[in-house]
């Protein structure tokens, strides 16, 4: 054989690799493209699905943290009511039935759940995953126990006393007292007014706390469907 022959050869040769190389780099490279896009695509759809959930976590929280306010509220008028002795009026039966109740929130977490049970890396940005786990496994947990001390301290305490010394009690609207006078001479009932006060203390930061994770939560997951879009 000539040596023009196998120069030419090895050319045909080394041209029929590099074709074959760039179609495998080509058809790699496509499909990691595919399965970038089906990837960009679920971490669209669930980061929606979070962002509706956290939209109803924040009117949640907000309306909690308006009654427990009103709770507080009505602690501090009480006190002043029955430490200064002052007359019965309908106001006091009003503010009673908005101190003797306790806190009814359910969190939704339908969408991290899901996020959690597939693959929470399918969040790619390392800082709202960070925050996203932070939210639901630290914060929601936290609020539901603080929500729990208020409600054990209803249910202990404050459901017998109701029975005892209130003759009409309509859950949040009002609770009549069965003699007015035997509150004024109840020195510890202010007492636990203001330990009732405290719990619904602990919980209104919790709550105030969750409302700021929130709200930073909805604002990192607007950004991050932008730049996904």
């Amino acid at each position: 054989m000539s040596q023009s022959k196998l120069k030419l050869n090895w050319k045909y040769a080394l041209g029929e690799i590099t074709l074959i190389f760039m179609g495998i780099s080509l058809a790699v490279a496509f499909d990691n493209w595919n399965q970038q896009q089906k990837k960009d695509k679920s971490q669209r759809l669930i980061l929606k699905e979070i962002r509706t959930d956290l939209l109803e976590d924040s009117i949640l929280i907000t309306t909690s943290l308006a009654n427990t306010q009103r709770r507080m509220d009505g602690v501090d008028y009480l006190d002043k009511t029955l430490t200064r002795k002052k007359a019965y009026s309908d106001s006091v039966s009003t503010i009673l039935a908005q101190v003797l109740m306790f806190p009814r929130i359910s969190f939704i977490s339908a969408g991290y759940q899901t996020l959690k049970s597939t693959d929470i890396t399918l969040v790619q940005n390392q800082a709202l995953r960070r925050d996203l786990v932070e939210y639901y496994e630290y914060m929601h947990p936290k609020v539901v126990q603080q929500m729990g001390d208020v409600e054990f301290e209803f249910k202990t305490y404050w459901t017998p006393w109701i029975l005892d010394n209130i003759q009409e009690f309509r859950y949040s609207r009002t609770a009549v007292p069965i003699d007015y006078n035997s509150l004024l001479d109840d020195s510890l009932l202010v007492r636990n007014f203001k330990i009732s006060k405290d719990n619904n203390t602990g919980l209104y930061f919790g709550l105030l706390e969750a409302e700021k994770n929130v709200k930073a939560l909805i604002a990192n997951i607007e950004k991050e469907l932008k730049l996904l879009d």
